[in-house]
């Protein structure tokens, strides 16, 4: 029978609303009712203070597994102070004021403002579970606007806690065990510590929930609401999707609280799986989690041969602050973005179609994620390939792994000329062939010009770097690098290409350099990080930029071997090569390795530091107190010392090709350099021959001594009196004694 409810009188009314004595008064046996409850209509005021002891209606056997649902209109604001709210309808199975299980089944009202606040309680707390997203803590988003119906459906089913507003899910959290209680009351209204809510309620049921409202989804999947990651049941997942998207996209918002996952354990975020953890195809299409006692992502997209194809972010997220992640599976790509930076990458194999998946947040195998996750959208992707302008940057850091043709890592228009490209790389190992890092390129490997501008290997079986920066004669315009790098160690390479020069820098160091042509402007290039057509590199790679270069070769870290009897460099008045740099200084300056090494020792008959041997062997002392005075010693018959000459050591020389309109290298501070010397400089510093010579006269338009002119040919002008027109770079070296 309809009943219409005068929630002020406590009055009930029959069929057609005509007012029935005595109908709306508990225990009258008309406001008794069995497992369910309803009352339709409006109320005909605003909700009432409830009477302790007079409830609206007596439920007997109240079900478990519930749904409440009730119209609500709002008149007015709750005007509540914090920590109280302005409640409109509340279930007990004892009295009004407590805060257990049993006194909140469930619990509805607003806090300040018009933002709907709901409890649902189980047994594991003597305070509720709340849904709620307000005020640091939760409350349903967003607020009810003032003078509009709403229809609020308050659901429990199983280990689920979910409330709607008008049709849309806004809240879902877990709940526990809840055991059966025998009578509940009804109240329609606030108790005497509350704040009266100025709002009309109507249409109010309470039954049993029988059905599985579990939502389903075809191929795309939503969730709009906010909540905190708690521990999913397994077998009841927050949504099942049929038909997923094998190229998809999976974005969600979270901010993390805490570092959950403590003695090893993981935290759970979000897991898509066909049925169980792990770790078949299908059980993690995606999983991600935070690392154990870290808030750092660790993602799974697993493909048809590898059910759990892992990778991790290379930081941690901060406490208390959103962001917005993206897991991009696309072809043979998966990739990780963090408020729309490209951060991690994967290569991943085949994936096939699957029938459907379910969609846990907070899976019920790992402990929960400590954080609030919200704007949850799984859809199909499209290739999303990272397009730039001019420059390219990747500040993630992964493991090389070869890629597909045609399925770059990004595509960048109108690639700067003059570039720098900047990476950092840590050998893992060595391959057979040719060891693919990164690659530019306008289409296909090699050999037309954009090809390879530039394409970077490691040569096979080995850790030696070839770079590859071509020009319009000649597309693959290489050279080597005189050493290999060491084994999981860190090393800043930068590949600095500027007019006609092509240098290549570790860890700051000019470590190879070649003369290159002109090069026309291009369209676009394509950028792989393990190129389609050679084995992937054994390393890893991060921090990768590429952008306009300038013209930094104004000063030249280079080497010099010193003629002489002197047992140190500090002795010519040049810097020490360090024995890091031992192996590249002394190849520079035609050395040679023994066995494939610098001869490494300690030793009082050669010089301190680096050397070449008399034979070319390059040599590397560790002993410090060589000195002259070891020369008036009796050396072993069989070694011959640097007293002899022996040992030349290798020693740092700033050769500088300065910039400006000075004359002179003494305007510099600097030492000219000599007419016999300026080809051997000034090749060393980029320059070029003219007919295979360097280009020589008096000249009173042209700096004095050994210059570069614009175009790069070598000059030698012997007029002292001559002076710089601006197009002549003067090539200078610091000033060498006792040699």
């Amino acid at each position: 029978m309809a009943r219409c409810l005068d929630f002020a009188k406590k009055k009930a009314f029959d069929n057609e609303c005509n007012f029935v004595e005595g109908l709306g008064l508990v225990p009258e046996e008309r406001n008794v009712f069995n497992r369910g409850f309803f009352l339709e209509g409006s109320s005909t005021v605003l909700i009432p203070k409830a009477i302790e002891g007079e409830p609206d209606a007596l439920v007997r056997n109240p079900p478990v597994d519930y749904i409440l649902k009730f119209t609500v209109k709002l008149m007015g604001k709750c005007n509540a102070i914090t920590g109280k709210f302005c409640r409109i309808i509340k279930f007990t199975a004892a009295d009004l004021h407590g805060k257990e299980y049993k006194h909140r089944n469930p619990e509805v009202g607003f806090t300040e403002g018009t933002k709907l606040y709901v409890e649902t309680l189980d047994q594991r707390h003597e305070e509720s579970i709340r849904i709620l997203r307000s005020q640091g803590v939760h409350t349903i988003e967003p607020a009810l606007e003032i003078g509009k119906k709403y229809v609020v459906i308050i659901r429990v089913v199983g280990s689920t806690s979910s409330v709607s507003v008008n049709g849309s899910v806004l809240s879902s959290i877990f709940v526990d065990v809840r055991n059966p209680l025998k009578d509940v009351k009804a109240y329609i209204g606030l108790h005497a510590d509350h704040v009266q809510m100025k709002a009309y309620v109507s249409d109010i049921s309470f039954t049993q929930e029988t059905v599985d409202y579990t939502p389903t989804f075809m191929s795309d999947y939503f969730y709009g609401g906010s909540r905190q990651i708690t521990k999913s049941v397994e077998g009841k997942p927050d949504a099942i999707v049929f038909k997923p998207p094998t190229n998809y996209s999976l974005r969600f918002t979270i901010e993390p609280k805490g570092k959950a996952g403590k003695g090893g354990n993981y935290g759970s975020i979000l897991h898509v799986t066909t049925g169980g953890d792990c770790c078949k195809y299908g059980q993690r299409v995606p999983g991600i989690w935070f690392y154990p006692s870290s808030t750092k992502l660790y993602v799974s997209t697993g493909d048809d041969s590898n059910g759990n194809n892992i990778y991790q972010l290379p930081y941690e997220l901060d406490l208390y602050k959103k962001y917005a992640v993206e897991v991009h599976v696309y072809g043979t790509k998966s990739t990780v973005y963090v408020n729309g930076e490209l951060v991690a990458q994967n290569t991943i194999g085949t994936h096939k179609q699957l029938d459907q998946v379910e969609v846990y947040i907070g899976d019920p195998w790992s402990e929960a994620a400590n954080a609030i996750i919200s704007d949850i959208s799984f859809t199909k992707a499209v290739d999303n390939t990272p397009t730039f302008m001019s420059d390219y940057f990747y500040g993630g850091s992964r493991k090389i792994t070869k890629s597909e043709k045609g399925k770059p890592d990004a595509i960048v228009f109108k690639p700067p000329m003059n570039y720098s490209l900047r990476f950092t790389i840590t050998p893992q190992g060595t391959v057979n062939g040719l060891g693919s890092i990164l690659h530019f390129t306008t289409g296909g490997d090699c050999c037309n010009y954009g090809q390879r501008v530039p394409g970077i290997w490691f040569y096979p079986s080995s850790t030696k770097l070839y770079v590859s920066t071509g020009d319009d004669s000649n597309g693959n315009k290489g050279y080597e690098l005189p050493y290999g790098l060491d084994l999981y160690k860190k090393y800043a390479v930068e590949v600095h290409v500027f007019g006609s020069k092509s240098s290549v820098y570790v860890n700051g160091v000019l470590a190879a350099q070649k003369t290159i042509g002109t090069r026309a402007p291009l369209d676009q290039v394509k950028v792989y990080i393990g190129d389609p057509w050679y084995e992937a590199a054994n390393a890893i790679i991060s921090d990768i930029s590429f952008t306009a270069a300038v013209d930094n070769t104004i000063v030249y870290n280079t080497y010099i071997k010193v003629q002489g009897k002197k047992s140190r460099c500090s002795e010519y008045g040049l810097p020490d090569v360090s024995k890091e740099h031992c192996t590249a200084a002394g190849l520079s300056v035609g050395g040679r390795l023994r066995n494939g090494a610098v001869a490494t020792g300690s030793w009082h008959w050669v010089s301190y530091g680096c050397s070449i041997q008399s034979g070319g062997d390059i040599c590397y002392n560790t002993n410090e107190k060589v000195d002259e005075d070891k020369c008036s010693k009796k050396f072993p018959r069989w070694e011959k010392s640097f007293c002899d000459g022996f040992y030349s050591p290798v020693c740092v020389n700033n050769i500088h090709k300065m910039q400006g309109n000075k004359n002179r290298c003494f305007e510099y501070g600097m030492t000219d350099v000599s007419k016999e010397d300026c080809k051997a400089v000034g090749l060393l510093v980029g320059g070029r021959l003219r007919n295979g010579a360097v280009v020589t006269g008096s000249w009173n338009f042209v700096s004095y001594g050994c210059s570069i002119q614009s175009g790069g040919d070598i000059h030698y002008n012997t007029n002292g009196e001559g002076v710089n027109s601006g197009g002549f770079s003067p090539v200078c070296v610091k000033n060498l004694k006792n040699l």
